[in-house]
């Protein structure tokens, strides 16, 4: 009998989610990342704040979860929920988080697929919640769909820098 269905079946799914981030993200990667795109005057987050926020939740939200704590980058906190788009030149640079959301999905794509039943079913070793959602499945599956709403903000973005 086949073990850790359930991993290898959130592993696939926030890889296909990823995918359609790149699907967009590679459709407007030789644009300005720093470029900020005003609806009904409201700024809203440029790709190089999406990248990086991407990256920042892809660590926070499942290889926190299932124990792959040795990945210490000191700029992630700066894309954490809640931050401000960096002004340009006071964060990484873009190729160096570009380097950083390959790597960590690469994480993602290797030892997501080996976690148990058992670490699925545990509380969220950091706290988070959703609701009254706590388990390490739950945080998983919720940073997949947070990454389908940021590929629809890249979306955005593409149809955005077309018209510009």
């Amino acid at each position: 009998m086949e073990t850790n269905i359930r991993s290898k079946q959130l592993t696939e799914l926030f890889s296909l989610t990823r995918n359609l981030s790149n699907y967009y993200f590679n459709a407007i990667k030789d644009e300005d990342p720093h470029r900020i795109f005003k609806v009904n005057q409201t700024p809203l987050n440029n790709v190089y704040w999406l990248i990086g926020h991407l990256v920042n939740c892809e660590e926070e939200l499942i290889l926190q979860q299932i124990g792959e704590n040795d990945y210490n980058v000191d700029w992630l906190p700066m894309f954490a929920y809640g931050s401000s788009i960096p002004k340009k030149g006071e964060g990484p640079a873009f190729e160096e988080i570009l380097k950083h959301y390959e790597i960590v999905h690469q994480v993602t794509k290797e030892k997501l697929p080996l976690v148990t039943d058992t670490i699925l079913d545990s509380k969220s070793p950091t706290g988070f919640k959703i609701g009254r959602l706590e388990t390490v499945s739950h945080t998983i599956m919720h940073a997949t769909r947070h990454e389908g709403c940021h590929a629809g903000h890249l979306g955005w973005l593409m149809k955005l820098y077309k018209q510009a």
